[in-house]
């Protein structure tokens, strides 16, 4: 019998190619709460799922998409499980920031 790893959503990663202009834009123009801004990232609170903004990595991944985050309550744990079921990551498990 399967177990539900995933509890819901948590974060959603959104590449932009301006952090600058998208601060702005998500700030001013959308009005959400800017929680904070590190590095080469920010991050917003919208009604309990937080937004993201961030420069890409890798060239491959400066596209408009979006990384959805979900929450586990053991994140190597889930890990391992989900390569078991043969899910494919391009990196293992990391803190980007707190």
């Amino acid at each position: 019998m399967k177990t539900n790893l995933i509890q819901k959503v948590g974060q959603i990663g959104i590449p932009v190619k301006n952090l600058e202009k998208a601060v702005h834009f998500y700030k001013e123009q959308l009005g959400l709460p800017l929680l904070f801004q590190t590095g080469n990232m920010a991050f917003f609170e919208c009604n309990g799922l937080r937004l993201m903004l961030s420069l890409p990595e890798k060239e491959q991944f400066a596209h408009a998409s979006s990384v959805i985050y979900f929450h586990v309550d053991d994140i190597q744990g889930a890990f391992e499980e989900l390569k078991n079921r043969d899910v494919t990551f391009i990196d293992e498990p990391h803190l980007v920031a707190k």
